[in-house]
């Protein structure tokens, strides 16, 4: 980076340029007020509890992108589309070059690191850069193509990026033990039995 601090680079670089307004680690007085309460999934209840707090927030000091930066579901969609379209908004707004993209969605596992990756929902998935990555069919299950990519949130939510497709789905919630071995793999099949 350029001695920015990681938050001023998100900002300046991405959110800003894609009019994430509502996107960014510190919080106004009013964006406070409508921060969603955190659920957690009692297993033994067979519900969800609400929970005191927000296990993400950490701090203004600590930015990192997946616990700290607070943001939209219509925010994090932009982000999400900018993907899809390999870099570049809707509205012509480039963010990223569609060769980093197409490195962020390919397999960096090699033979010994593929048995580290090896959560059930995650079965014919590798891993690119910071995002999950289809490569086995066979393997997954899925009915999405191979190259579909994207991550999960530890709340819960889904992020689905094809950009052979020209799909983006963003699934939301906000539940700690989460369920996602079970709900995501159906959802995007669901999504994909749909089209």
């Amino acid at each position: 980076m350029d001695g920015r601090r990681f938050g001023a680079y998100v900002k300046d670089e991405i959110t800003g340029p894609l009019g994430m307004s509502d996107t960014g680690f510190e919080l106004s007085e009013e964006q406070r007020g409508r921060l969603l309460p955190q659920y957690e999934y009692n297993d033994a209840l067979g519900k969800p509890v609400r929970k005191d707090g927000n296990g993400f927030r950490i701090g203004t000091e600590f930015e990192s992108g997946g616990a700290g930066l607070l943001s939209t579901v219509s925010d994090y969609a932009k982000f999400l589309s900018a993907l899809t379209h390999r870099g570049t908004s809707p509205d012509g707004t480039r963010i990223l070059s569609s060769a980093t993209v197409e490195l962020m969605r390919t397999d960096h596992l090699t033979e010994s690191t593929r048995g580290d990756y090896n959560w059930g929902q995650l079965a014919g998935y590798g891993y690119g850069l910071g995002v999950r990555t289809h490569v086995s069919k066979a393997g997954s299950g899925s009915l999405s193509p191979l190259g579909e990519f994207g991550w999960s949130g530890a709340a819960g939510c889904l992020a689905i990026i094809d950009p052979d497709s020209r799909l983006t789905v963003l699934y939301a919630q906000h539940l700690l033990n989460n369920q996602e071995p079970y709900v995501h793999p159906r959802l995007k099949n669901i999504v994909y039995a749909c089209l």
